[in-house]
């Protein structure tokens, strides 16, 4: 006799239950996996003398490549898996960044820093401490 409370799955040419709880049990993790995406809660820039600084503050710790892109000239920042509170341009002008676009992609965020001329850049992360969130910082 067969159980009604499960499905039947082929494993190695034969027939066997996984019962729904089972099966409600791995959808219950997968939505809350996806639940748990990292969201960039703001995009903030300074202008200092010397540089530039961009800051993406973050909900969590997530991960991220920083790449260089030429034709024309600018930073590319994704962030697997995340999010964005909001998204738009930043328009910036202060002869080191034109502008700083925030990309909602399928599967990342994106944050693309628009630079005036092909310039050394650098980043890092900053983990949440005394009060501050989780954050990724480029300077220019």
């Amino acid at each position: 006799m067969r159980p009604i409370w499960g499905r039947f799955m082929r494993d190695g040419g034969m027939l066997r239950s996984v019962p729904c709880f089972v099966l409600a049990c791995v959808l219950t993790a997968l939505v809350s996996d996806a639940g748990a995406a990292v969201f960039v809660e703001q995009v903030r820039y300074w202008t200092a003398p010397d540089h530039t600084r961009v800051v993406l503050d973050l909900s969590g710790p997530g991960s991220y490549e920083v790449r260089r892109v030429d034709s024309p000239e600018r930073i590319a920042v994704n962030l697997a898996g995340a999010r964005f509170r909001d998204t738009g341009t930043i328009p910036v002008g202060d002869g080191v960044l034109k502008r700083v676009r925030c990309n909602a992609l399928r599967s990342r965020a994106q944050v693309v820093l628009d630079l005036e001329r092909s310039m050394e850049f650098r980043h890092f992360i900053l983990k949440a401490a005394n009060g501050r969130p989780d954050r990724i910082v480029i300077d220019v």
